[in-house]
């Protein structure tokens, strides 16, 4: 493909993992490869997902809602450029995709790829209009590449897929993902990996020669990783950066700790991430069965800079994970000059080397193997050199290193050479700002989110400001229908089971607990029983029924005025399903969700120049 070289590159990355509001390191390796290629002169734009679950529709009826999206997309994209997240400089669109439950442990590759292609397409076709770009980058395969794939061939570009997903490989089992998988290979389409393992494990997987998918690192952001002093460092603190789960080798990092605590008592253990609260509860547990748990520190996830920091003060980096495409967090500790004790697991091995130059890779993945190289790295942290460790990764992983090899993919599917671009390609002069402005300069549209839990999780981490003017027309709380919402002024509360309840009240209550109780009352109450089992059958339908009762009554009153109009945010599918019969003329759907209006706030409100670069 020949294109004009008097411009700078043009790429569309496509990823649903890119750090947003309410997940600032969910993808934050997408917005460093972004970061990396706009310093090298490429111009970029992200496409990311927010998902918007459908609980109370069919698949026909995801089909229609996505498509009510994505025609909004078409026609106003929801694009911003947030300026706390995400690369620098770079627009981001935050496009919808109606997800349906799992049944079981099954994905349905296909129905998610469908969901994400409908709104990418849209927004695709429209972004070609106004900015020409030359190729498309998938980050993960299955199902950013599939549904990025579907808008490269509608716009016969060029598509590389950078492989991240550590499952994909298993997922290959099933009929559709194996064929969806393949569809991102051919003549103008080139599949890489971030790690030489998650490489070989693809190419044997789908039964392809050694060497078809080739390996570009993830850059390591030196700048936010600064060489600490080693004067500053504790030798007795390890330190573990990462999600407190299982897979993550968190039983295996315990037991190692408690087996060197037991000849070295001094030492102590400091874990930063995120962690469910059942897991962390199971991991205190199990600290405090081994007697360690004084020396234990579980904290929340932290920034860059609050990362970068406790990477300067730990004596050693201990990475426990059975398997690993990559290992960012393990490479940004050695920039920082701190070695590193891991488990094998793939990609770590292949950043530390076998050679003990900087850190120690275990035998095996287990608590013993692993506290066996955590006691040989401290025996010898004196000999190792923190600026040597630093040069190691500045040698392989450099951003300049990283957006190089991009490059020379890109160059064998886009047949010209870069233009300079450097800092100027980051704000490109034709990028679209009306979302943002609008944003900014009129009233808020209104949020539709009945789920009442989901709601209140995501409101988490909103930008100072924008919870205080959010309009919200959600549901009653399911524990107290009957009570007022006094902290939340601005929002409009429906209590959309109380038809339901009106109909259970006079029915013979089943007890609560307790299975011979309930066999009792099933004896003594069958009709009651029967009567129950239906109107519960009934609940999503009169539930919808409540909701859209109650908001074509907010809707009259706000259109009271001739000249009113209203712009609503559906926050999951089940919002839209309601939200559709409002509806019209007066009354328009916003094609973004609660992230595009968090990109939105946080640029208009981060400063004048980000706004003025429209």
């Amino acid at each position: 493909m020949t294109t004009d070289p008097s411009r700078p590159l043009r790429v569309l990355v496509v990823a649903r993992w890119y750090p947003a509001y309410d997940d600032r390191a969910a993808g934050i390796f997408v917005a460093d490869h972004c970061d990396a290629l706009t310093a090298a002169g490429v111009e970029v734009r992200v496409a990311s997902w927010e998902a918007a679950p459908l609980i109370g529709g069919d698949d026909e009826t995801a089909a229609r809602l996505g498509a009510r999206w994505a025609a909004e997309t078409e026609r106003r994209p929801p694009v911003a450029v947030p300026v706390h997240w995400g690369a620098a400089g770079v627009p981001v669109a935050r496009l919808r995709a109606v997800t349906r439950p799992r049944i079981g442990d099954a994905i349905d590759e296909a129905g998610r790829v469908r969901s994400q292609a409908a709104t990418l397409v849209a927004y695709g076709r429209t972004l070609a209009r106004s900015w020409s770009f030359d190729l498309i980058q998938a980050h993960t395969g299955l199902p950013d590449g599939a549904a990025a794939a579907v808008l490269a061939t509608e716009l016969g570009l060029p598509l590389v897929t950078l492989e991240h997903d550590s499952t994909v490989a298993g997922r290959l089992a099933g009929a559709d993902a194996r064929r969806l998988y393949e569809g991102l290979f051919g003549p103008d389409r080139v599949v890489l990996a971030v790690g030489a393992g998650l490489a070989h494990r693809l190419t044997a997987t789908l039964g392809r020669e050694r060497g078809a998918i080739g390996v570009v690192p993830n850059p390591v952001a030196l700048d936010a990783f600064a060489l600490g002093p080693r004067s500053a460092r504790d030798p007795n603190e390890l330190l573990w950066v990462g999600r407190r789960r299982a897979s993550k080798g968190m039983p295996a990092l315990l037991e190692a700790f408690a087996i060197v605590r037991g000849r070295r008592p001094e030492l102590r253990l400091r874990l930063i991430g995120p962690a469910t609260a059942a897991d962390d509860e199971e991991w205190r547990r199990r600290a405090a069965a081994l007697g360690v748990d004084d020396a234990i520190a579980f904290e929340p996830p932290a920034d860059r800079p609050g990362v970068a920091a406790a990477m300067q003060r730990a004596g050693v980096f201990v990475h426990p994970s059975p398997f690993e495409t990559f290992g960012l967090v393990a490479a940004e500790a050695l920039a920082t000059g701190l070695p590193v004790a891991a488990t094998p697991s793939g990609g770590v091995d292949d950043i530390l080397g076998h050679d003990g130059r900087l850190g120690e890779v275990a035998a095996g993945t287990d608590g013993p193997a692993l506290a066996a190289v955590i006691e040989r790295l401290l025996a010898r942290l004196d000999e190792l050199d923190p600026a040597d460790l630093r040069r190691s990764i500045e040698a392989r992983y450099a951003p300049a290193i990283i957006a190089g090899q991009m490059l020379e993919r890109y160059g064998a599917l886009v047949q010209r050479s870069p233009a300079p671009g450097g800092e100027s390609s980051r704000r490109p002069a034709d990028r679209p700002a009306s979302p943002a402005r609008v944003a900014a300069t009129t009233p808020l549209p209104v949020v539709i989110a009945f789920r009442r839990t989901h709601l209140e999780r995501r409101l988490i981490g909103l930008p100072p400001g924008l919870f205080e003017r959010l309009r919200i027309v959600t549901a009653a709380r399911p524990d107290a229908p009957s009570e007022g919402e006094p902290d939340h002024p601005t929002w409009i509360v429906v209590d959309d089971q109380r038809a339901i309840r009106d109909e259970l009240d006079p029915l013979a209550h089943p007890p609560r607990a307790g299975t011979s109780a309930r066999i009792v009352w099933l004896a003594r109450h069958p009709l009651a029983a029967v009567r129950r089992r239906w109107i519960g059958r009934r609940r999503p339908a009169v539930q919808l029924a409540a909701r859209q009762v109650a908001l074509r009554a907010f809707a009259d009153a706000e259109l009271a005025d001739p000249q009113a109009r209203l712009t609503i945010v559906a926050l999951d599918g089940d919002d839209l399903l309601a939200g559709e019969s409002v509806l019209g003329d007066r009354v328009e759907l916003a094609a973004g969700g609660l992230r595009w209006l968090a990109d939105a706030s946080d640029e208009a409100t981060g400063g004048d120049e980000a706004i003025a670069g429209g």
